[in-house]
């Protein structure tokens, strides 16, 4: 019996939570990050309140007056941002583009996010 990760063709040397990530993401037409791999600024971090970051899960990769892009490890999160940019309020409240992540990644960088705050 396959594996689902077999079934859907996945490279059995990879993680699979990376090769779904990078599934989800080639099926929805957007670009994966490995957010491990990614040096997110601290100062970009600071640009979404704490408890709308971990309340979508994202994780701001670009926030300036011209693109906002989120990293988001739920689909459905990354849609309704896209769906509401006034969350990210004036002047950010314009389309909002979406990378998708593993939630590995942005947990790390959500644990980052607190640090930044408390520190």
């Amino acid at each position: 019996m396959q594996t689902l990760e077999e079934s859907l063709g996945f490279d059995p040397g990879c993680r699979p939570s990376v090769e779904l990530a990078r599934h989800v993401a080639r099926a929805l037409g957007w670009p994966y990050v490995e957010l491990e791999e990614y040096s997110v600024s601290c100062g970009i971090l600071r640009k979404v309140p704490a408890e709308l970051a971990c309340r979508l899960r994202c994780v701001p990769l670009v926030f300036n007056r011209r693109r906002v892009v989120l990293a988001v490890d739920d689909p459905f999160q990354g849609m309704y941002a896209q769906l509401h940019p006034e969350l990210f309020g004036p002047p950010y409240d314009r389309d909002v583009e979406v990378a998708l992540a593993t939630a590995r990644g942005i947990d790390r960088a959500l644990e980052k996010r607190i640090a930044v705050v408390s520190g």
